[in-house]
């Protein structure tokens, strides 16, 4: 079954959460509904899972996740659509180019990825670095801090 998968440059709605990734080895992404966060597929290949990944990338078993984004560029994929990820239920989106592929990627926000928002991801999306789940907050956070864990909720009153 085919769930939350799309095809060549179409747009799908996900999640991210702020953790070291890039260098080549790409940034991981997870397909939800209703995150308002959507980002572009651009030349996609679709696996069902880490087996099925590496028979159709041709790598060695004992490959890990992190060898995927090299095979996938050296084919000619910007990003690879994994239909059962870890977990078996849930579907996850491997961007392999740009920033993904260059430099580290340490924030929920990717830097030259191009992000889109609204029913028919039509809006811009503005993702707020400050926030540690990828979002459209439209800098609504200039002032927070990177882990809500973090974060002041209420002014000091001095007293």
């Amino acid at each position: 079954t085919r769930k939350n998968i799309v095809g060549n440059n179409e747009w799908l709605e996900v999640t991210r959460w702020g953790m070291p990734e890039g260098n080549g080895y790409g940034c991981f992404f997870n397909v939800r509904k209703g995150s308002g966060v959507f980002v572009n597929t651009k030349r996609s290949i679709i696996v069902q899972n880490d087996t099925d990944a590496k028979m159709t990338f041709r790598m060695p078993l004992n490959a890990t996740w992190a060898a995927y984004c090299p095979y996938a560029r050296e084919l000619g994929y910007d990003t690879i659509q994994v239909v059962n990820a870890a977990d078996g239920n849930s579907n996850q989106l491997i961007y392999c180019t740009g920033t993904c592929a260059t430099e580290p990627v340490l924030r929920a926000c990717v830097h030259g990825v191009e992000f889109r928002t609204g029913i028919n991801h039509d809006k811009p999306c503005d993702c707020d670095g400050n926030i540690s789940l990828i979002n459209c907050g439209n800098l609504i956070a200039p002032k927070g801090k990177q882990h809500i864990c973090d974060q002041k909720w209420i002014d000091d009153v001095a007293g």
